[in-house]
């Protein structure tokens, strides 16, 4: 009851009925999962040391950006809750953990409870017959954001695990090499099989005469085709140390 008092001394009393209605919980919502809205793809290469860092928001408690420092995430006021909460209604608890990333491969994590984590990608090996530059790896790791009221929004994040492209070893039969008759004014023509790199020896009027093997190519991706580009002064310009090279 509301009772007032007059200049003169009166006393005045009336009912008065506040209704007060609860406030409609709106979730987080996850934004941006390494700088991308959803879906959220993620390249990165082989053995890489990497970052997963994501921003949210919630349009009650952290408008703009909310952090894992973010005390009103963590505990409600008492006088809080909704019906039908998992919690119950008008019950305090304690969300301790707001943000969580969960994965198949929660190991490769540095940590599992905040907006940003570490992980390191797993390597790429090469199969028999391919080059580990055409196998990827493919991560998955969910976040869930979820406020102290039990409301929650989830975002899953795809990683893409790329080889890191090694470079191609040539070892060459410095003896064989050494051993070859090269005739002036013949042409020569270099090609690779597999990972053999051959010699062709041509007479002067292009037919093949003489092949060689004179080294091979390793390479610890696996790749199986490779090109060789002889080094040296193009032929339309000139020859250069007693030789000239064309059609590379």
């Amino acid at each position: 009851p509301l009772i007032t008092r007059s200049t003169e001394g009166f006393l005045g009393k009336t009912e008065t009925i506040i209704y007060i209605k609860q406030e409609i919980n709106t979730p987080p919502r996850i934004q941006k999962i390494n700088n991308q809205t959803s879906p959220f793809i993620v390249n990165v290469f082989d053995n890489s040391y990497d970052s997963l860092f994501a921003v949210v928001t919630d349009s009650l408690l952290c408008e703009v950006s909310c952090t894992r420092e973010d005390s009103n995430f963590y505990f409600p006021s008492t006088y809080f809750g909704y019906p039908d909460s998992e919690f119950g209604s008008y019950e305090n608890y304690e969300n301790n953990s707001p943000f969580l990333w969960s994965s198949d491969y929660d190991s490769l994590l540095s940590t599992t409870d905040s907006l940003v984590t570490y992980f390191t990608a797993p390597n790429i090996e090469p199969l028999d017959n391919i080059s580990a530059n055409n196998i990827r790896d493919t991560l998955k790791f969910k976040l869930q954001a979820t406020d102290p009221f039990g409301d929650f929004d989830t975002g899953l994040v795809t990683i893409i695990v790329h080889n890191k492209n090694q470079k191609p070893e040539i070892s060459l039969n410095l003896e064989i090499i050494n051993g070859i008759d090269f005739i002036a004014g013949y042409s020569n023509k270099f090609t690779v099989e597999g990972n053999q790199i051959i010699l062709y020896e041509l007479d002067a009027s292009g037919v093949y005469i003489d092949t060689t093997i004179i080294g091979e190519i390793t390479d610890i991706d696996n790749d199986l085709n490779f090109t060789v580009i002889p080094l040296g002064n193009d032929c339309n310009s000139g020859f250069e140390n007693n030789y000239c090279v064309s059609g590379t």
